[in-house]
């Protein structure tokens, strides 16, 4: 069962449940295999008008594609946990973030919102990028007070995960320059990707060029 996250007072304004915008269910559907393993996988089909609403990857694709190249589409998404798809295709519908009820640790409400953040910058939505990443957010500082939670442990996870010059990987270095500069998180270059540890300099480096 899922249950909808109310939109928090610290949360963006996209936290808010929104069908004032009429979607246009025309054209071909696409069809997604997701998931591998012994869990399996499922099959979603979702219109292809209704994926270019929000993400600028398949607005792209939708404007350069003609009827018949829409049709031919499909997409094999074996890294993505089914649930996420699942939770992704309901917030295309209603713009609000559902997750499971019952999980037995908070931090299971975290990966939530941090998978579907990191399939949100896969296809470049930037409505879901925000909800998720404030939602993350959130649930990430509660747990570092109530929890040994490391903090750096799961910027790098998704640091891992997203693309090359993505905006959540520029987010990421910025968050963990900060909580390095403010004393919060110890640095230990050994344990962090190179390319993080390179954001992490650059990041400190325009904000305090005098430390160079």
């Amino acid at each position: 069962m899922l249950i909808a996250m109310p939109p928090s007072p610290t949360l963006s304004t996209f936290g808010a449940v929104s069908m004032a915008k009429e979607i246009y269910l025309d054209g071909p559907a696409i069809p997604f295999t997701v998931g591998h393993g012994s869990e399996g996988h499922r099959s979603f089909h979702v219109p292809l008008s209704v994926l270019a609403e929000y993400s600028l990857f398949f607005h792209d694709l939708h404007r350069h594609c003609d009827y018949i190249e829409a049709e031919a589409l499909k997409f094999d998404l074996f890294d993505i946990d089914p649930r996420t798809f699942n939770r992704f295709t309901i917030w295309l519908y209603y713009q609000t973030i559902y997750v499971d009820e019952g999980v037995a640790q908070p931090l299971d409400y975290y990966e939530q919102f941090e998978q579907l953040w990191t399939l949100a910058d896969k296809y470049r939505i930037p409505q879901l990028q925000r909800q998720a990443e404030d939602s993350a957010i959130v649930l990430m500082r509660a747990l570092t007070e109530q929890y040994n939670f490391d903090v750096l442990g799961y910027w790098h996870y998704i640091y891992h995960n997203s693309y090359v010059g993505s905006p959540q990987r520029r987010f990421i270095a910025g968050q963990c320059a900060y909580l390095i500069l403010s004393g919060q998180e110890k640095f230990n270059p050994e344990t962090v990707h190179p390319a993080l540890r390179g954001d992490i300099v650059a990041f400190i480096h325009n904000l305090y060029p005098q430390l160079y």
